[in-house]
C-alpha cells in the first residue's frame, strides 16, 4: 500500500445539510425496508484508500450491483432515525454484501460530515446486529472500468498522462500533489514505460488504489447532487425539517448522539 493513498479518502465529505437531504429521503421510502446483518468492517482494500465501513450483508432480497446511497437505522434508532451511507454492492460471488461508508462522523471546525470510524462503527453497529436498510440511489455504473477511466482520461487521448494524474491526485488529497507524487503514481503503473498510462495498466493491480479511491470519491459527489434534486422534488421542495446545517439534528434518535459522530 502507497502512503499517498491511505490519504486519499479525506475528501470524502458532505455538507450537513446533504446528509439532513438523505435522512428525509430515506424516512420517505420506509415503506420498502430491507434488512440485513452487520458480518464485518472495512476490508483491507478500504483500509488501504484511508476510508472506513460496515460490511452489511443482505438478508432476503439483495441490492442489483452498483454503487449505492441509503439510509441505514440501527437497532438502537427510533422510527425515524436514518443515517445516510454510500458504498458498493458487487455482482460476484459477494452478491448480497454492501460495504457501506456511514456518512455521519462531524468534521471538526466545520458544517461538514464524513465517514464515522471504526471504533465509531463498532459502538454503533456491532457485529450480528440486524439493521435496515432504505435505498435511496443506485449508480448503475459504478464498476464499470472504462467509464471510470474515461473521466479520468479529459482530453480522450485513449492514455492518462502526467496531467491527468495530478487532476486526479488533487481530487482525492484536496491538494495540490508534488512533481514526486505525480511521479510516482504514474511510474507504478506505467508497465511499458511510455510516460503514460493506458487502458490495460490503468486495469492492472498497480493502478487498484488510485481507481477505488476516485471511484468512492466519485460516488460521493454524484450522490450528493443527486440527493440535491430528489429533495428538491415533494413533498420537500428543498425545504428541510430541521433546521439546516444542525449535525444535532442530524444524529437525533439515530443512536449516535452519545458522541460516536462527533469529530475526531
Amino acid at each position: 500500500m502507497s502512503l499517498l493513498w491511505s490519504r486519499s479518502s479525506r475528501g470524502i465529505r458532505w455538507s450537513v445539510a446533504t446528509a439532513q437531504r438523505a435522512r428525509e429521503i430515506a424516512l420517505a421510502g420506509s415503506d420498502m425496508l430491507m434488512r440485513a446483518r452487520v458480518a464485518g468492517r472495512s476490508p483491507d482494500a478500504i483500509r488501504n484508500v484511508g476510508a472506513c465501513c460496515v460490511r452489511l450483508e443482505l438478508l432476503g432480497t439483495k441490492l442489483q450491483p452498483g454503487g449505492w446511497t441509503v439510509g441505514l437505522r440501527a437497532p438502537s434508532a427510533r422510527g425515524d432515525g436514518f443515517v445516510a451511507a454510500i458504498g458498493g454492492a458487487p455482482g460476484d460471488h459477494r452478491r448480497g454484501i454492501l460495504d457501506a461508508l456511514v456518512m455521519a462522523r462531524h468534521c471538526e471546525g466545520g458544517d461538514q460530515v464524513t465517514f464515522l470510524g471504526e471504533d465509531a462503527l463498532e459502538r454503533w453497529l456491532p457485529l450480528g446486529a440486524v439493521v435496515e436498510i432504505s435505498p435511496i440511489w443506485q449508480e448503475t455504473d459504478f464498476f464499470d472500468l472504462h467509464r471510470q477511466f474515461r473521466a479520468i482520461d479529459t482530453d480522450g487521448s485513449g492514455e492518462i498522462d502526467a496531467a491527468e494524474v495530478g487532476q486526479l491526485l488533487r481530487r482525492v488529497l484536496g491538494e495540490e500533489p508534488s512533481e514526486e507524487q505525480v511521479a510516482e503514481v504514474l511510474s507504478a503503473a506505467d508497465r511499458d514505460g511510455s510516460g503514460t498510462i493506458d487502458y490495460g495498466e490503468f486495469c492492472e493491480r498497480a493502478f487498484f488504489e488510485a481507481r477505488l479511491s476516485a471511484r468512492l470519491h466519485e460516488l460521493s459527489e454524484r450522490a450528493a447532487e443527486r440527493l440535491r434534486v430528489l429533495h428538491a422534488g415533494e413533498p420537500w421542495k428543498g425545504a428541510l425539517t430541521a433546521a439546516e446545517g444542525s449535525f444535532a439534528a442530524l444524529v437525533g434518535g439515530t443512536g449516535l448522539e452519545d458522541g460516536c459522530g462527533e469529530a475526531s
